[in-house]
């Protein structure tokens, strides 16, 4: 019997320290991407063009690398730290730490790592960006926490907030690849 109850001691101190090490591995910082002053200075001349809301004289191909989009996050940003980029095929995979609120069970009022899909897409009559799936712990967050923006164009808040009608103007086509994004100004 006293075996019994020593091996299931044991079980619970491994099962709770391999919790433990689950869950700092999951709500742990991001490291932010730190761009050399070389490297962003490379990366404000490629956007004068885009800041500058001008049209260009013929077409105009602008590429940044995900190592300059997630550097500038951190450089222009305190995002950087919280939030980072990868892309894929058509497709942005964010990773982001976030806070969650007080009224979700459990994990209320803690930061959680998140990753999700956000896919963007110019080529419509009003552009979309668009979250297309949420998961947390290697768990699929439940549309009931995030119904209010998943599959819902988020192009309308950000234009909005960030005045982002001005930018997309200046910007023809928008392709995703690999490591980059392509932008094609008009």
């Amino acid at each position: 019997m006293f075996k019994i109850a020593k091996l299931t001691g044991l079980a619970l101190i491994i099962l709770l320290v391999v919790a433990g090490i689950y869950w700092l591995w999951h709500t742990r910082s991001i490291q932010p991407i730190k761009l050399s002053p070389e490297e962003i200075t490379t990366v404000e001349k490629k956007a004068e063009p885009i800041l500058a809301l001008k049209k260009s004289e013929g077409k105009h191909l602008i590429e940044f690398s995900e190592r300059e989009i997630n550097g500038i996050l951190h450089h222009a940003s305190e995002l950087g730290g919280n939030l980072q980029f990868d892309f894929s095929e058509d497709l942005i995979i964010f990773h982001g730490r976030f806070q969650v609120p007080e009224e979700i069970p459990v994990l209320g009022g803690n930061k959680v790592r998140i990753h999700g899909e956000l896919v963007i897409q110019l080529d419509q009559e009003e552009p979309y960006f668009g979250i297309r799936k949420l998961n947390s712990f290697g768990l699929a967050i439940p549309d009931d926490y995030i119904k209010d923006y998943l599959h819902r164009n988020l192009y309308q808040d950000l234009k909005d907030a960030i005045g982002l009608d001005a930018y997309i103007g200046a910007i023809e086509r928008l392709k995703i690849k690999e490591d980059k994004i392509v932008l094609t100004l008009f």
